[in-house]
C-alpha cells in the first residue's frame, strides 16, 4: 500500500527522483498515522479513499517542508531556478490537508476536542 501512496503523492507533488526516499518516508508516516486512527479494520471498498487521503497528507507534509525556507529563486551562470514562494507551498499544503481530512472522515476516529457541560 505504501507504494500506491507514494505513486499518488509523487504525481501530486512532482517530486524529483532524488526526493523519492524522503517522500516515501512521509507516505509511510501518514499511512501509519491514519491506520492508528481507523475506527475499524480497513474494508476493501474503503482502500482507495485511504490511499488517496494518506497520499494527500504526505504531499501536504512535502509542501510544508518546501515552504519552510530556502531560496525562492537563484541563478548560476546560464541556469536559473524559480520556486514557488513559501506562502504558495503553505496554501497548497493546507488545501491538501483539508481535502484529505474530508476524504478520511468516515474512516477514522475524530481527534477533535470539545468542551462538554462547561459552566461559565
Amino acid at each position: 500500500m505504501a507504494e500506491e501512496i507514494l505513486t499518488i503523492a509523487g504525481v501530486v507533488t512532482g517530486a524529483a527522483e532524488e526526493e523519492q526516499e524522503y517522500l516515501l518516508a512521509l507516505c509511510r508516516a501518514e499511512q501509519t498515522a491514519l491506520t492508528r486512527r481507523l475506527k475499524e479494520p480497513l474494508a476493501e471498498q474503503d482502500a482507495d479513499a485511504f490511499v488517496c487521503a494518506a497520499a494527500w497528507l504526505a504531499a501536504a507534509d512535502y509542501y510544508s517542508g518546501k515552504g519552510a525556507g530556502g531560496a525562492v529563486s537563484w541563478k548560476a551562470g546560464e541556469v536559473s531556478v524559480q520556486e514557488q514562494d513559501a506562502a504558495a507551498y503553505r496554501a497548497a499544503a493546507e488545501s491538501l490537508r483539508t481535502a484529505a481530512r474530508q476524504l478520511a472522515a468516515p474512516l477514522v476516529e475524530d481527534g477533535g476536542f470539545a468542551f462538554w457541560g462547561v459552566k461559565g
